[in-house]
């Protein structure tokens, strides 16, 4: 496994092209024994990172949360991630469209009386129902083969019924169904986190998020699940970047509104334009992706930092958009532990 950790300092760049352009970027690097890259420093405005060292495939303080508070994983014990357990895995529909269901996860045998923590999985495809939830089959699998329980959901995108506002209304159901579930599958619903890749990056970062809509919202939700984290995996937290195109105006149909509107309407779908969230984030990038470049999340991160929220942000070195979908190119003890460690 050849990912090397290193943040981003805030650059003055663009992005470049529809589904994303080249862009390289470089910042200190917080991985030994790798010599580190060239480029600047940290800069100062942004919050201090503390350096550290990568293990034995763990990550160790590398890229520490910074101010804000984090919930962490408090009402249970954190599943041991170096075990391995088989799984099981089966379809529950939560509504009663045909894209209205998610595959369960659920690793066997753990011997612990404890419920299970669970992961909310958000596949992405530029929110074009062309993609499914097979995307994160495998990195589903992989998780609850670790201990943790793997909600993979499936939802109406563009194309498919999900225009405005019906993909984030399934999402957001999808996400709460669990409620429904939770007793039966012994999942904890006080160690609920969201992860995404791609536009199901966003969508991770919208859902925690959902405590700020406004009541007059379509996309309001009085009394949302909570969560204790969520994972952007290249993500695109930013609904005006030029990112998968237009798809991002599209899929809020931002071209047709203006002024007050136009702000309302980013204030209730676009994660960078709902902060704070008071729920704490985790940002992976790859170095090398063209679809959803470092700075996009880096731009989350410190505007996070900003309005309080605990958040984090790395880049993988020689990782491509969907290396960080690929089990077998993650360090999936360190993401495990990252999500799951105590503040």
């Amino acid at each position: 496994m050849k990912a090397v950790i290193v943040t981003l300092t805030l650059l003055a760049a663009s992005v470049l092209g529809a589904c994303g352009g080249s862009s390289r970027f470089s910042g200190q690097e917080l991985v030994a024994p790798v010599p580190s890259t060239n480029g600047p420093s940290a800069s100062e405005d942004t919050e201090e990172q503390t350096e550290g060292q990568v293990q034995d495939g763990m990550q160790e303080e590398a890229g520490e949360f910074e101010e804000g508070e984090e919930s962490g994983d408090e009402s249970g014990v954190a599943p041991d991630f170096s075990r391995r357990y088989e799984t099981e895995v089966f379809r529950i529909s939560w509504g009663s469209e045909d894209k209205q269901f998610a595959d369960l996860y659920r690793p066997l045998n753990t011997d612990s009386p404890e419920a299970l923590p669970v992961v909310i999985m958000i596949h992405g495809g530029c929110w074009s129902g062309f993609y499914d939830l097979s995307l994160q089959a495998a990195l589903s699998s992989e998780i609850a083969s670790r201990g943790v329980a793997v909600w993979n959901i499936e939802y109406r995108a563009m194309g498919t019924g999900g225009e405005w506002p019906v993909m984030f209304q399934d999402v957001a159901d999808a996400a709460d169904y669990l409620r429904h579930i939770a007793a039966t599958q012994n999942i904890d619903l006080n160690r609920v986190y969201a992860m995404g890749h791609s536009a199901g990056g966003h969508l991770a970062l919208w859902l925690a998020s959902r405590s700020n809509i406004e009541r007059s919202s379509p996309l309001f939700v009085a009394e949302p699940l909570a969560l204790q984290k969520a994972v952007s995996l290249g993500g695109i937290p930013d609904l005006e970047a030029e990112a998968c195109g237009s798809a991002p105006r599209n899929i809020i149909e931002l071209t047709s509104l203006s002024g007050a509107a136009r702000t309302a309407r980013l204030a209730t779908s676009s994660p960078l334009q709902m902060l704070p969230t008071n729920t704490s984030t985790i940002l992976l990038s790859g170095a090398s992706d063209t679809i959803a470049p470092p700075l996009l999340s880096e731009a989350y991160y410190v505007a996070a930092l900003a309005a309080g929220d605990s958040s984090a942000h790395f880049t993988l070195e020689d990782a491509d958009h969907f290396d960080l979908i690929d089990p077998d190119f993650l360090d999936m003890e360190w993401l495990l532990q990252s999500m799951f460690r105590n503040q």
